[in-house]
């Protein structure tokens, strides 16, 4: 058991648990001692080796030993899965990859909902042609 001395703390997922420090998040290991300093103005659990951070207003995300791997851009952010996590950029929902590359972007095109990857390709629904072809606009 882990004597009361933090803030808050958070469950622990991949190993380490969010705690908060006079305002401050960091992250514990299962014997409670401190391995990522309070450091962050908000913080999520860890998913996939990576968790979301708030540096300075902005969302970014961190590896297991504290180091920056996708540095603080997004307005959002969400946890890994399956490789991609969510976030928000301008106002607009995006997914990401582990290296921060965007690789799909939610949009609608003939009154359809579609994704978008990072070079401005329709990735989903394979058929948007067809589906835009038959489409009858209001």
């Amino acid at each position: 058991m882990i004597p009361p001395q933090f803030e808050s703390a958070g469950g622990f997922s991949g190993g380490l648990a969010v705690v908060n420090v006079k305002g401050k998040y960091g992250y514990i290991d299962k014997t409670g001692r401190v391995v990522i300093s309070p450091q962050f103005y908000s913080a999520g659990g860890f998913s996939e080796g990576l968790a979301e951070v708030r540096i300075n207003g902005k969302w970014g995300y961190i590896d297991k030993t504290g180091r920056i791997v996708i540095s603080p851009q997004f307005e959002d952010a969400n946890y890994f899965s399956g490789g991609l996590a969510k976030v928000k950029v301008n106002g607009k929902e995006m997914y990401i990859d582990k290296t921060g590359y965007v690789v799909a972007m939610p949009d609608s095109m003939c009154g359809t909902a579609v994704v978008v990857n990072g070079a401005g390709n329709v990735t989903w629904p394979p058929n948007i042609k067809k589906i835009c072809q038959d489409y009858e606009h209001p």
